[in-house]
């Protein structure tokens, strides 16, 4: 005590002791408070242990998280490399009868056992997927796709690998993705019509990218592969935009699957050329990839209608879009897309035949039996039905210029557009097509002395009904416009006011030309119409010229965007003509504006020396060109000469074209006239002329 001052606790105690008050319970609460104290010490201490467990605990559960993460690394980029490595087999290799079946077992029986070690990796169930989806069970590969998704719902891998394989079974079955509203290369490479079944795998798949767009980022998944992702998200969706996107994304990604992407980039970019060096890196990687072969014909064929665009023979390039096509269906002779993709080239082939003097026939006639055998294997495939409906149109305009009936082949594409529209009852580019058979009916009609005005009214009604489905629908505005051309027409042969339908011809080829500024078809067929209406101006007397001027200039627009657009050059020179026959009207002097027509049709027959109706058109503006020069007092015999040989040159191109026939033997009796007033023997040209 005196060594330290007692507390305060104890000194209370002791002097309550002093007084014999609280002896008992001080003691008690003395013992209480001893008892709590070692209570409390080992509470603090037990709670320090249990601390201290707790830490060593989650340290282990870390290092074990981390072992864990790094053994299902390990797991999936083993599975990724033999999946991958199989693929590449399979794309690259012929394979013996039994080995691709021996290989894709082997993988499917690794990955069954890393599933039964790791039934919650959902990684794991959709590689399996992707090994039966290159074995082509795209049922099976689906159950495992989705089967991934839902027990790994948060991993970037699962929804890359479903959207990837969604996205491929769509192009597979359509050849291309979607149009690219406004882009250059989808006014010439167009995609087969989007079924509902395509759709739904379009839509899924792009939903499926989006989700891994949005997930947190997965070690799963390389960047490459999540560019790859991005950049089919993209392509998919079908904007403009996005194919900048693709090019971006894909710069530095090397592999077969980036080169398919960039090319179908490139193709909608209109970028032919470079899409067929993309699709030719793809071969060189995956020779036996029919996808990248189809893919190279589409871009081969687009490139040849450019170069047909130019003015430039494009039988060599459709020929090696050909052999393309011809690949894919001697991998797989069935292949749907890819019969229809044979028959659209044979198509063009066919036209750039008929341009290039030779016969279209052939490869109209093979094309027909292509979609025929795409709709046997397919009865749901529209574009079949479509395109074997647009190569009976080419046959039947073929047969017309030969002087053969057409009308049964126009009933054949009656046929078949009218199947498609069974099939599918808003199918826009199925109602264009059939507008454009009743527009041929109508012209046959015409021909043949009868009124075409209903045939043309059933026209305008299928090419409103596609407009108001797809109003950027270009050729449907087009071919309506032709169509109240042709009924103005029909009209001003009826006596009827014709001006109304003339000017909702004008004003269809307007909106058409405002939804492709660059179609030098549109700016030909407002110029017709514009000529059209001049025409009939001329012929109740009002005066023409705004209606020819503003004709020239919109064929100087089409010639602007295609200087080898021959029917532009052929509808410039009628104007012209025209315009010398109002001259030769008021008195004037024609020869200014005839001799403007005869360079234009020498060049078309520059361009095209078996032009039947260039030829016929020549002939005609040099009578023209003969009779004013016998009104001026000239000898017009080796002007009517040269009138009567290029009506001989359209004879000897088609012996069954009537009208030639007629020009010519009122050539001869021109001829005849100037040998008159010479004081010549007429009677060889009349001789000629009567048998004309």
């Amino acid at each position: 005590r005196r060594a330290r001052r007692p507390g305060r606790a104890f000194r209370a105690w002791r002097w309550a002791a002093r007084r014999r008050l609280v002896v008992v319970p001080a003691t008690a609460v003395v013992v209480a408070l001893a008892v709590l104290g070692a209570w409390g010490w080992r509470s603090r201490a037990k709670a320090r242990e249990e601390a201290d467990a707790r830490t060593a605990a989650e340290t282990r559960s870390g290092q074990d998280r981390e072992s864990r993460k790094r053994t299902l690394k390990a797991v999936h980029d083993q599975v990724a490399a033999a999946v991958n490595d199989f693929e590449h087999k399979v794309m690259r290799f012929p394979m013996v009868a039994g080995l691709e079946a021996s290989l894709s077992q082997e993988k499917l029986r690794l990955i069954e056992l890393l599933i039964r070690e790791n039934p919650e990796f959902g990684p794991l169930y959709s590689w399996r997927g992707k090994v039966k989806e290159v074995m082509k069970d795209r049922i099976g590969a689906e159950a495992d796709y989705d089967r991934g998704c839902a027990v790994s719902p948060d991993r970037a891998a699962v929804w890359y690998l479903r959207g990837m394989h969604r996205v491929d079974s769509y192009a597979r079955m359509r050849i291309l993705p979607p149009s690219h509203a406004g882009s250059k290369g989808s006014k010439i490479v167009r995609p087969t019509p989007e079924t509902e079944e395509m759709k739904a795998w379009r839509e899924g798949g792009v939903a499926d990218l989006a989700r891994m767009e949005r997930a947190a980022k997965d070690e799963m998944i390389g960047d490459d592969e999540r560019q790859i992702g991005l950049a089919s998200l993209a392509l998919y969706r079908g904007s403009v935009e996005g194919l900048e996107e693709v090019l971006a994304r894909l710069a530095d990604v090397a592999g077969p699957r980036a080169a398919v992407l960039r090319g179908l980039a490139h193709m909608y970019r209109g970028e032919y050329g470079e899409a067929a060096a993309c699709f030719s890196d793809t071969i060189a990687d995956w020779p036996l990839d029919e996808f990248a072969w189809a893919q190279r014909g589409t871009a081969r064929y687009g490139e040849a209608i450019a170069l047909a665009a130019a003015g430039q023979d494009p039988r060599a390039t459709l020929r090696g879009a050909f052999n393309d096509t011809n690949h894919v269906l001697e991998q797989d002779p069935d292949s749907v897309p890819a019969l229809s993709n044979r028959g659209i080239v044979r198509i063009a082939l066919a036209t750039a035949e008929a341009r290039f003097g030779g016969d279209p026939r052939p490869a109209l006639m093979a094309a027909i039996r292509d979609f025929g055998r795409a709709v046997e294997l397919d009865v749901g495939y529209l574009g079949a039905y479509v395109n074997r409906g647009n190569a009976w149109i080419e046959l039947a305009k073929d047969e017309s210029e030969r002087g053969i009936d057409p009308l049964e082949s126009l009933r054949q594409a009656m046929a078949d557009d009218d199947r498609a529209l069974d099939r599918a009852p808003g199918l826009a580019t199925a109602l264009s097509a059939r507008g454009v058979v009743w527009e041929l009916i109508g012209d046959v009609e015409s021909t043949r002395g009868a009124d075409p005005r209903e045939t043309f009214r059933k026209g305008i009604q299928d090419m409103s009904q596609a407009i108001a489905l797809d109003a950027d629908l270009v050729e449907a505005y087009e071919g309506r416009g032709r169509l109240w051309r042709r009924t103005g027409i029909a009209q001003e042969t009826a006596g009827e006011d014709p001006f109304d339908s003339f000017r909702k011809a004008i004003d269809d080829e307007g909106q058409a030309i405002d939804r492709a500024p660059e179609s030098a078809d549109a700016y030909d067929c407002r110029g017709l119409a514009w000529a059209t209406m001049g025409r009939a101006e001329a012929a109740r007397g009002v005066d023409p010229g705004e209606s020819y001027r503003r004709a020239l200039s919109d064929y100087d627009s089409a010639l602007a965007r295609d200087a080898t657009h021959q029917s532009a050059m052929n509808n410039r020179a009628l104007a012209w003509m025209e315009i010398g026959r109002m001259e030769a009207r008021k008195g004037g002097s024609p020869r200014s504006s005839l001799l403007k027509a005869i360079d234009g049709l020498d060049a078309i027959i520059g361009l095209d020396p078996g032009h039947v109706i260039a030829h016929n058109n020549r002939g005609n503006s040099r009578r023209l060109l003969g009779d004013a020069e016998a009104e001026g007092g000239e000898d017009p015999s080796d002007t009517y000469r040269k009138a009567i040989e290029d009506y001989g040159l359209a004879l000897r191109l088609n012996p069954e074209y009537v009208e030639a026939y007629h020009n010519r033997g009122s050539a001869w009796m021109a001829l005849a006239r100037a040998a008159l007033l010479l004081g010549l023997d007429p009677a060889p040209s009349l001789d000629a002329g009567e048998r004309d």
